[in-house]
């Protein structure tokens, strides 16, 4: 069985490559630990990865495709994980999907520095668990996926 993980993490005030090249790397880690892994890029046709443009945390999308999209595949997924390190602004985004996550009883691993900005009760007491580097959190899910494969 494999498990289906989603990666999460700010996108707000990046451009499309900065995100493609955040994203990328977590995404092709888990994939060599057989995860399926779900993102909010997996249907990126909003998303013009030559633009310089950033992206806007603000706006309205009337069809709520990408909120419904991203909801949906955290309802898929087996394990959240959520890249929050270096944020310099809350990922409004990233909290709403971690709570999704907490509802549905996922898997929610979070990575995030101890003088992050997303440092809260909350979002500790919603983890499964928190560590501070990525390489920490990707030797996790591969022995998770080891016992569990």
């Amino acid at each position: 069985m494999n498990f289906k993980a989603y990666v999460a993490g700010s996108i707000s005030h990046l451009t499309a490559k900065q995100i493609y090249e955040k994203f990328n790397p977590i995404i092709s880690q888990l994939k060599s630990y057989d995860y399926v892994v779900l993102h909010p890029l997996i249907f990126g046709e909003e998303i013009n990865i030559k633009s310089s443009a950033k992206i806007k945390p603000t706006g309205y999308d009337p069809s709520g495709k990408i909120t419904k999209r991203c909801k949906w595949m955290v309802e898929q997924c087996d394990i959240l994980f959520a890249d929050l390190t270096k944020a310099k602004k809350i990922s409004v985004g990233t909290m709403f999907e971690i709570a999704w996550a907490k509802i549905w009883n996922k898997n929610i691993i979070i990575i995030m520095e101890k003088n992050n900005i997303h440092q809260h009760l909350f979002v500790q007491e919603s983890a499964t668990e928190i560590f501070e580097t990525l390489e920490e959190g990707f030797a996790y899910l591969r022995k998770f996926s080891k016992i569990f494969n």
